[in-house]
């Protein structure tokens, strides 16, 4: 066989090749839509709340569609049963007035949707809770970054008190908390005329001033279940980041800290969020992906449900940070008057009961 035969069928090889390629496209199953739950019992007073939702597709701008008329119920170890009843949300479920979670006892989250699919959540056990000894102040400082009106980036350090959760001494080191913390602004204002001037006094609620529920992170503990020494708030001495105007005058901060007692389930739940959330989008960064809950499909065991049903225990105390006008005695004092401030609103001329306490 000649060599120029040779390469002439080689060429044809080539061509013939590229003529029988053609574009695959793999056909997709539409996606289905995935229940979503978000449950919490307690052993503190009721009503407790299941929240159901169904996921949006991908690349869908349409919001969670609420998912209505399912039946939800609350099982015991004891033997208990707990109906849950539709409120006015879409989606929300409430517990009746005879649910109260104990510390030793699990529950177990049933949900009956009304297209006949049965879900529950892996059994839930309510850990006795921990004791809040004290939240001790010291001046700190939270670096941040923020772009400019010209499109600059600029690093900023802002100082302020670090709130440090102190933990009775009495079950330190058994068991894991997350906490969560709300804030009361007190502020005046001046308004009025010139001939008839009034002085506002203020006051305002931040719920979940930081945000996150926060846990207690083993990289910031000794171990695992270190529950001491936890800063559950940074508190700016810069009135605008309480959303204050240059013109108001800060008088007077409260904080509320919730502490919840969680087992290893919760635990590991909300120690995922976190590392998600927090992921410096480093090398070994934990890559984005579903976050494992404990609700699982009785009814198909292939289908998927995402969402996490919680039992833990809770307790909460107030403060109220003491300001020395040079700052150099900061400290929290604890008060109760807390609940008895409503969430916002205004006194003028007349300075409200609560203010100096």
């Amino acid at each position: 066989m000649s060599r120029a035969y040779i390469i002439m069928i080689l060429i044809a090889g080539i061509f013939s090749m590229n003529g029988c390629k053609e574009l695959y496209y793999p056909e997709i199953d539409p996606p289905a839509k995935i229940i979503t739950v978000e449950g919490l019992i307690t052993d503190g007073p009721g009503p407790y709340f299941v929240r159901l939702s169904n996921t949006s597709v991908y690349f869908s701008e349409s919001l969670p569609e609420p998912v209505n008329d399912a039946n939800v119920y609350v099982t015991a170890n004891n033997g208990d049963i707990y109906m849950f009843t539709r409120t006015s949300r879409p989606g929300e479920y409430r517990s009746p007035s005879s649910l109260r979670g104990e510390a030793g006892n699990t529950y177990v989250l049933h949900i009956q949707t009304p297209e006949g699919d049965e879900y529950r959540s892996a059994p839930q056990t309510i850990l006795p809770h921990q004791g809040i000894s004290e939240l001790l102040a010291d001046s700190s400082y939270r670096t941040r970054t923020r772009v400019s009106n010209s499109g600059r980036l600029i690093i900023e350090d802002i100082s302020g008190v670090n709130a440090t959760l102190i933990i009775d001494e009495t079950r330190k080191n058994q068991a894991n908390i997350r906490f969560r913390s709300d804030v009361k602004v007190l502020y005046t204002y001046e308004g009025g005329s010139f001939l008839e001037p009034v002085r506002y006094y203020c006051w305002k609620e931040l719920r979940r001033f930081e945000g996150l529920d926060n846990i207690n992170l083993p990289s910031t503990s000794n171990r695992p279940g270190d529950v001491s020494n936890n800063v559950v708030a940074f508190m700016p001495f810069d009135k605008t980041e309480y959303r204050l105007d240059l013109s108001d005058v800060l008088h007077g901060l409260l904080i509320r800290v919730t502490l919840y007692t969680i087992n290893n389930d919760t635990y590991n739940y909300y120690l995922n969020i976190n590392r998600q959330l927090t992921s410096d989008e480093t090398v070994f960064a934990p890559i984005p992906s579903q976050i494992d809950g404990n609700i699982i499909s009785v009814s198909d065991p292939e289908k998927v449900a995402t969402g996490f049903f919680e039992a833990s225990a809770v307790t909460s105390s107030a403060f109220r940070l003491r300001l020395p006008p040079h700052r150099s005695n900061i400290f929290f004092e604890a008060t109760d008057t807390y609940d008895d401030i409503p969430a916002a609103g205004c006194y003028a001329n007349e300075m409200p009961p609560f203010w100096n306490n």
